[in-house]
């Protein structure tokens, strides 16, 4: 089998209500060549029922983690991280949806520049409605003074749109 070209990180907590629609939207990328790692921080709902029945319906790799206690979303998703088979990764939260293309416009930014971190836009909505509620994407003067925009608030990253190097990740975290 292949190696993926990206693992794709969903930590979970009591996520049944939105994790099916989270997941189909995963199932649903034009790109196919990744893994996904679901961690889940002792969830007493479908949760991880939900996660191996998701299992059965796809042909690229679905490792469920489960937590013996619980450790917190960042812990949680670190050590999901820690389990990734390929050089890049991607976050999917468990109550997020990505568009059919947005793996492969991450991949496709991350194969044609020296990138060691990416990231997209993402839309906020109404879970009830589907209503958009906003827009978040940087302002080319954002752009223009990172690093000092990302802490006064006005180049804003959501999880969800984030793809990185894993050697960026173990860099940061030793």
């Amino acid at each position: 089998m292949t190696k993926p070209f990206v693992s794709v990180i969903i930590p979970t907590y009591n996520s049944e209500k939105y994790l099916i629609e989270t997941l189909e939207s995963l199932r649903s990328q034009i790109y196919t060549n990744w893994e996904v790692i679901i961690s889940d921080d002792c969830s007493n709902d479908s949760t991880v029922s939900l996660a191996q029945k998701f299992s059965n319906k796809v042909p690229q790799p679905v490792i469920i983690l489960q937590n013996k206690y619980n450790v917190g979303l960042a812990e949680n998703r670190n050590k999901a991280i820690k389990e990734a088979n390929s050089s890049w990764i991607a976050l999917l939260d468990s109550d997020d949806i990505w568009m059919p293309t947005h793996l492969n416009d991450c991949v496709n930014a991350a194969t044609s520049t020296n990138a060691n971190f990416i990231h997209s836009g993402s839309i906020q909505f109404d879970s009830c409605t589907g209503k958009i509620i906003r827009t978040i994407a940087p302002f080319k003067n954002a752009t223009l003074n990172l690093p000092k925009s990302l802490f006064d608030g006005s180049y804003r990253i959501q999880p969800s749109s984030v793809m990185f190097t894993l050697k960026l990740f173990q860099a940061a975290v030793t």
